[in-house]
Parts: structure tokens; sequence; C-alpha cells
């Protein structure tokens, strides 16, 4: 009697514990058990557990030490479909999450807000534990939100910053999601965001791949309200601290394939380029460290009336001032107009090219060359050809204090048509070399 008494309780308990209102007791108490272990606070609304199938959590909050929200996640629905007896393989079905949030700052120069629950649940067991391998067929994010600041970084408007991000209606649809202890991958769907600086992601879609010093997006697709890209991307660093200082320390590697980018959009990564509202099509590789910034066998088409064809190299960005530039063209073609509407630096001031009147006797022209030094000292190197004949220069221009620019070394041509050019037809086409 005793023997079956027992085995009665024992299927109450198993019974009840398969109850959705029994599981959401014994998992808040386990709450208010860890609030008072970590000096915090959490809640959780709702547990509904079909063991081995399915787990659906509620209203779930973890707040740091500071009484700030660290973790939030108003649902998740996890469904299984396999794992191991030992634990190290874990197969699901789709995991779900609707309404997370994480808040993550810089306490101070080397402590930060989650601290306090990786130093509770370090084991005391220093040999490397080996991570289970996770493998999710479906994984859906609705309205996420993700924080971090890190206080001891200036933090700047209009521009997209590592050390402070904010990011809302972040919306992710992903399959294929493989992590095991040496990388991970997934195959992104859908991914839209948008980010406090002003930024807006519309979609992006991706084959993804992270390990050791390495993030990857083949077939990298993004779109935004006006830019359209079709490219591979990848980012080579030591570890994570890297992205503190992107610029110097980050290299990229991209290939683009005829890609429509919006330089506003580029300049929340590249301050200097604000003010710039154009969009340029470029297909070529692009790869170094933004302050060390190389282009192969690029086609650039800007604003419809100018594109080129070569080769760069670019040594100070983002600091446009300091840059040291490197152009190898082997094909330009612009006009008048097309000259105009170059943008001039500072870019906020909103100034161009101020190109005079004649130039627009010169029709096509066509130039094959280099271009060497800063963007208001420089040498111009190549052949220019155009309606009213082809120059040779090799020419140092230098913007004075006025800002008007002066110029000195050679221009050569065996036929120009300098009556046109300066509207005077009296004067026939003549030789130069100056």
């Amino acid at each position: 009697m005793v023997v079956l008494g027992l085995l009665l309780i024992a299927i109450l308990l198993v019974g009840l514990m398969q109850l959705s209102r029994v599981q959401t007791f014994v998992a808040q108490q386990m709450s208010s058990y860890l609030s008072k272990e970590l000096n915090t606070n959490i809640q959780i609304g709702l547990v509904d557990i079909d063991f081995f199938n399915e787990l659906i959590l509620k209203e779930f909050l973890v707040e740091d030490q500071q009484d700030d929200s660290l973790i939030y996640l108003k649902s998740l629905n996890l469904k299984v479909s396999y794992f191991t007896r030992n634990l190290k393989v874990f197969e699901f079905q789709s995991v779900e999450l609707i309404k997370p949030k994480l808040s993550i700052y810089r306490l101070d120069s080397i402590n930060y807000n989650y601290d306090f629950l990786t130093n509770y649940f370090q084991s005391e067991d220093t040999s490397a534990a080996t991570m289970p391998l996770i493998k999710i067929s479906n994984v859906s994010v609705e309205n996420a939100e993700f924080k971090y600041h890190d206080y001891e970084e200036q933090d700047y408007t209009n521009e997209v910053s590592y050390d402070h991000v904010d990011i809302k209606k972040l919306n992710l649809v992903a399959s294929q999601f493989i992590l095991n202890d040496t990388s991970t991958t997934c195959k992104i769907n859908a991914l839209s965001l948008f980010d406090e600086n002003g930024f807006t992601l519309e979609n992006l879609s991706t084959d993804f791949k992270l390990k050791e010093g390495l993030m990857a997006f083949d077939s990298l697709i993004v779109k935004t309200i006006g830019t359209d890209l079709d490219a591979d991307y990848l980012m080579r660093y030591q570890d994570f601290s890297n992205f503190s200082n992107f610029i110097e320390e980050v290299k990229m590697e991209s290939v683009f394939r005829h890609a429509k980018v919006d330089i506003s959009d580029l300049s929340y990564f590249v301050p200097a380029l604000h003010g710039i509202n154009a969009s340029v099509f470029l297909t070529g590789d692009v790869y170094g460290y933004v302050d060390n910034l190389k282009g192969k066998n690029l086609s650039i088409e800007y604003d419809r009336e100018t594109s080129l064809k070569g080769d760069f190299s670019l040594r100070g960005l983002p600091v446009i001032e300091d840059t040291y530039m490197f152009f190898d063209l082997k094909e330009v073609s612009t006009n008048a107009i097309g000259l105009r509407n170059l943008p001039y630096p500072p870019f906020d001031e909103h100034r161009h090219l101020e190109i005079p009147s004649n130039f627009d006797h010169l029709g096509i022209i066509d130039f094959k060359g280099e271009f060497t030094g800063y963007y208001n000292d420089f040498v111009a190197f190549g052949i220019f050809n155009t309606k009213l004949g082809k120059i040779r220069t090799d020419l140092n221009l230098h913007e004075n204090e006025q800002g008007d620019f002066e110029y000195k070394g050679d221009i050569i041509s065996n036929t120009f048509s300098l009556g046109k050019f300066i509207e005077y037809e009296k004067l026939s086409d003549i030789a130069l070399d100056m």
C-alpha cells in the first residue's frame, strides 16, 4: 500500500507539473530566490512547458543592480525537435521571440551592468567547457530593441557609433542556424531595424558566418530608402574589442555587384560625407581599413553625368582634409554639368566645384591618367580628350587662401580649338606647350 501510495503521489506530481499554472508557480519561486541571491529583480509572467516538445515563456524580466532593465522578453516560443541524452546536441524546429529588449552599458572603464550575472553563474571548474551543438531550423524575432552604451566614450548624432548603439523596431526572419564552439552560421532571410541616430534599414538578407577573427556576409542584399546593395562583405579582427576602434583595427573586404549606394546612408558610417545628397552606382572590390582603404577594378557612376573606371588608395579617412589620395584612372567620362555637380569639402557646407561657362564647349570630357595628393593640393597627370581637342597635363593644383585654385606644371596639345573655348572665333586652332 505504501508503494502504491508513493506511486500515486509521483503520478500526481508529474501530472501537476504538466499544468501551466504549476509550472509558472515553480518558475516564479525560483525567480524570487534568484532575485534575493543576485540583489536584483527577476520576474516571470507565465511558463508553459510541453515536456520534450515545446516551451512558452511570457513577461520575463531581469533588472541590473542599478534597477534598470537588463533583459526583457514579452514572449518566447521554442519548439524542440531533438536532443541527445548527454545534452551535447540540441535541435529546434523553431524559436520565436516577441519584443525582446537587451540593455547593456559600461559602468566604468572595466565593469558592465551584466557582470553580476556572469560572476554568479561562472563555474568554479576552470577547465574548458565544450559548447553543445545547437541547430535551429527557423528563427523569428519581432519588434526587438537593443541598447549598448559605453559612457567612457563620446556620443555623436547623425552617425552610427559602435560605442553607442540604440536599435529599435528590429525584425528578423532567419533559418539554418547552427552554433558550436568554433563558429556560428545562419541564413538571414529578412532583417530590418531603425537606429536612433537616424539610419533606417528596410531589409537585409545574407548568408552569415561568424568565427574567431572573422565575420562574413555572403550574397549580401541591403535595401534602404536610397540604397540597393548587392555584395559580398567580410570583416577581419583580433577580437570584438577592435570594433571600439573600427577605423584603424577592423579590416574590410568587399565585392560590389552594380550596387546603388545613397551617400547620405554611407555618411552615417563615414561622417565626413555628411551633406552629399546623391547616389553612386558601384561595381568592383574595396578592401582595407577605413583609414587605409583601397579599391580595385572599380566602375563608378555618379549623378548620371560622371563615370570612372580604375583603382584607388586613400590614407587618412574619415578626416577628409588629412586624406592622401591616389587614383589610377583607366577611364573617366564627364562634362561641364557633371563637374558642377561634384561636391567639394567640407560637404556639410553644400559647396560644389565652380566651373566657368566656357567649359560647356568642351562637350564630353574623357580622361585617362592619375590623380595624387590631397583634395585641395594634388597632381593631375594624364590625357584629356574633348570636343575641342586633346590635352596632355602634368599639373600641380593648389587651393590658395582665397579658395581659388592655382596651378603649375605642363599643358601640352598638338591641336586645340582655343578660340571656341574662350569664345573668340578669330582665334584658330593652336598647339600648346605651357
